[in-house]
Protein backbone atom coordinates (compact mmCIF):
# COMPACT_ATOMS: atom_id res chain seq x y z
CA UNK A 1 0.00 0.00 0.00
CA UNK A 2 0.85 3.13 -0.53
CA UNK A 3 1.98 6.03 1.85
CA UNK A 4 -0.61 8.49 0.71
CA UNK A 5 -2.98 8.74 -2.80
CA UNK A 6 -2.61 11.08 -5.02
CA UNK A 7 -5.55 12.49 -6.97
CA UNK A 8 -5.36 15.46 -9.55
CA UNK A 9 -8.55 17.23 -10.17
CA UNK A 10 -8.69 19.59 -13.09
CA UNK A 11 -11.60 22.07 -13.78
CA UNK A 12 -13.35 21.96 -17.36
CA UNK A 13 -14.16 25.45 -18.07
CA UNK A 14 -16.53 24.46 -20.99
CA UNK A 15 -18.05 21.96 -18.83
CA UNK A 16 -18.05 23.93 -15.61
CA UNK A 17 -17.08 21.12 -13.21
CA UNK A 18 -14.66 19.35 -11.79
CA UNK A 19 -12.99 15.76 -13.00
CA UNK A 20 -10.01 13.61 -12.13
CA UNK A 21 -7.38 14.04 -14.22
CA UNK A 22 -4.83 12.02 -12.96
CA UNK A 23 -4.68 9.77 -9.95
CA UNK A 24 -2.79 6.21 -8.30
CA UNK A 25 -6.67 4.91 -7.22
CA UNK A 26 -7.26 2.43 -10.12
CA UNK A 27 -11.21 2.95 -11.17
CA UNK A 28 -11.36 6.55 -9.58
CA UNK A 29 -13.49 8.41 -12.01
CA UNK A 30 -15.20 11.27 -10.13
CA UNK A 31 -16.92 14.44 -11.59
CA UNK A 32 -18.69 17.66 -9.24
CA UNK A 33 -19.82 20.98 -10.15
CA UNK A 34 -18.04 21.96 -6.81
CA UNK A 35 -14.42 21.12 -5.41
CA UNK A 36 -16.04 20.54 -1.75
CA UNK A 37 -18.47 18.25 -3.53
CA UNK A 38 -15.74 16.54 -5.51
CA UNK A 39 -13.71 16.29 -2.20
CA UNK A 40 -16.39 14.68 -0.52
CA UNK A 41 -16.76 11.90 -3.45
CA UNK A 42 -14.03 11.18 -3.13
CA UNK A 43 -13.43 10.55 0.78
CA UNK A 44 -16.96 8.57 0.18
CA UNK A 45 -15.61 6.38 -3.15
CA UNK A 46 -11.66 5.80 -2.51
CA UNK A 47 -11.21 3.80 0.30
CA UNK A 48 -13.52 1.20 -1.15
CA UNK A 49 -11.70 1.23 -4.79
CA UNK A 50 -8.22 0.90 -2.83
CA UNK A 51 -9.24 -2.11 -1.15
CA UNK A 52 -11.00 -3.43 -4.36
CA UNK A 53 -8.39 -3.09 -6.56
CA UNK A 54 -4.96 -2.89 -4.41
CA UNK A 55 -5.76 -5.74 -2.08
CA UNK A 56 -5.67 -3.91 1.06
CA UNK A 57 -7.34 -5.75 3.77
CA UNK A 58 -11.11 -4.23 5.16
CA UNK A 59 -9.32 -4.39 8.63
CA UNK A 60 -6.40 -2.13 7.25
CA UNK A 61 -5.89 1.41 8.22
CA UNK A 62 -6.78 3.68 5.67
CA UNK A 63 -3.62 6.23 3.72
CA UNK A 64 -4.05 9.58 3.50
CA UNK A 65 -5.79 10.89 0.14
CA UNK A 66 -4.49 14.13 -1.54
CA UNK A 67 -6.45 16.13 -3.46
CA UNK A 68 -4.50 18.62 -5.91
CA UNK A 69 -6.77 20.38 -8.08
CA UNK A 70 -5.33 22.91 -10.43
CA UNK A 71 -7.70 25.61 -13.23
CA UNK A 72 -5.98 25.78 -16.77
CA UNK A 73 -4.98 29.55 -15.15
CA UNK A 74 -2.55 27.86 -13.31
CA UNK A 75 -4.35 28.52 -9.76
CA UNK A 76 -3.99 25.36 -7.24
CA UNK A 77 -5.28 23.95 -3.60
CA UNK A 78 -4.53 20.84 -1.68
CA UNK A 79 -6.89 19.07 0.44
CA UNK A 80 -6.55 16.54 2.58
CA UNK A 81 -9.38 13.87 2.21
Amino acid sequence: MADQYVVLANWDVDAQLWYVKATDIPGLNVEAETLEAFRDIVADLAPDLVRANLGAAPSAGMQPIIVKAETQAGEAAVAKV
